[in-house]
């Protein structure tokens, strides 16, 4: 039997996370966008966020403002309507999905 080999003499715990940006990048164009902001960033990481992250934000905000007065007037929402709203900004998307897969 082969010995066992030595520890490393420093306690050290490092993990590493694998996650697709593309699949970030979806949930930030979602209705769930800016929960999904939320969930992952602290107050404190959100207030130094790139701007990306937060044109994000603002996007998913201006979106469901829209959708509560579509609500409201009872109408259905058209689905280029929604490509639209969203801005069409897709790089802001990339840039937010990094940086979020980041974190």
């Amino acid at each position: 039997m082969p010995p066992l080999p030595l520890a490393f003499p420093y306690p050290l715990r490092i993990g590493t996370d694998i996650c697709r940006v593309a699949r970030i990048a979806h949930i930030l164009r979602s209705r769930q966008g800016a929960r999904f902001i939320r969930r992952v960033l602290a107050p404190e990481e959100l207030a130094r966020a790139r701007p990306a992250v937060h044109q994000v934000l603002r996007v998913a905000a201006a979106q469901q403002a829209g959708e509560e007065e579509e609500r409201a007037k009872g109408s259905a929402r058209q689905e280029d309507e929604a490509d639209e709203a969203k801005g069409g900004d897709l790089d802001a998307y990339a840039r937010a999905a990094t940086y979020m897969a980041g974190r």
